[in-house]
């Protein structure tokens, strides 16, 4: 995707070929160090242009110094990934888009951005994971009494 977007507030839902997979709702209330908050869409595939760009540097740097090809250097395999669809709630959503190369082309020059970016990306793909874990677990063992107790002993790992 050429976008990476940000949920500010609003609600929407996920799905990959017509199966919906998670909502996520955000008020003005939520700041970005709830567990519960999933701020960015688009995360996966932006990740793999960061790390795309960050080997490509590393090889290039490395021929200019030795003159060599880095045959140990590990090539990630190009992967063709279902792209996710997603649906404004019943309220609508309000997001920021984010052009994903000029905030390459911007984390490139400032080190600080491209910590914090990066922080973000793999905070957002833990609350994926999170959320992810917590449905399956929930559809297949818990019982609804049992829910809450499990997701409030959960957020105390976040």
């Amino acid at each position: 995707s050429d976008y990476l977007y940000w949920l500010y507030m609003g609600g929407v839902e996920t799905s990959f070929e017509g199966l919906p997979i998670s909502y996520f709702e955000r008020s003005n209330n939520g700041y970005i160090s709830d567990p519960g908050a999933m701020e960015l869409l688009g995360d996966v595939r932006f990740h793999n242009k960061l790390n795309n760009k960050k080997n490509a540097k590393n090889n290039n740097a490395f021929h200019s110094s030795t003159g060599a090809i880095n045959e140990n250097m590990p090539s990630l395999p190009s992967v063709n990934r279902p792209l996710p669809t997603y649906k404004a709630g019943p309220k609508g959503a309000k997001l920021l888009r984010i052009k994903s190369d000029k905030l390459l082309e911007l984390m490139e020059h400032d080190d600080e951005l491209a910590a914090s970016i990066s922080n973000m990306l793999l905070k957002n793909l833990q609350r994926k994971l999170d959320h992810l874990l917590m449905r399956e677990v929930s559809q297949k063992y818990i019982t609804p009494t049992r829910k809450t107790s499990l997701e409030t002993a959960v957020k105390g790992f976040i």
